[in-house]
């Protein structure tokens, strides 16, 4: 499936916006069964996000699985094609569209603080009570 990326080696990316793609893939994953994701942080090297967030720009970033990555065989000292699996890509195609198709950032970020709020006040008490006994 798509891989969501949390940030890369130099940084992390906008929490927001991970957190707008990444509900919107747990959607899709609860309305299509051949739609696969993950959230990973990709620990080598740095991506063009971090380039953006350095300039001030709020950025997030999706990719793919890649075989043969920098066209290096892994374990071997051979060159070979890098490659992708179709069904990866059709499901970043899905989130992609998605994505596209949403409500402004804005009503995503108030419809957040809207279930945070809810899901406080639902367990208020349980969360005193836990306090009291530290």
């Amino acid at each position: 499936g798509v891989v969501i990326r949390v940030g890369d080696r130099a940084s992390i990316f906008d929490s927001e916006m991970t957190h707008q793609i990444t509900e919107t893939a747990q959607t899709l994953a609860k309305e299509d069964d051949d739609f696969l994701f993950q959230r990973a942080l990709m620990p080598g090297g740095v991506c063009e996000a971090t380039a953006l967030l350095l300039h001030g720009y709020r950025s997030a970033a999706v990719c793919l699985p890649l075989g043969n990555y920098h066209n290096m065989v892994p374990g071997k000292k051979q060159l070979a094609a890098e490659y992708i699996h179709m069904g990866d890509w059709e499901c970043l195609v899905k989130l992609l569209s998605a994505l596209v198709a949403q409500k402004p950032q804005d009503q995503l970020k108030a419809m957040l603080k809207s279930r945070m709020r809810d899901f406080t006040a639902k367990r208020k008490l349980l969360l005193v009570a836990e306090d009291a006994a530290i």
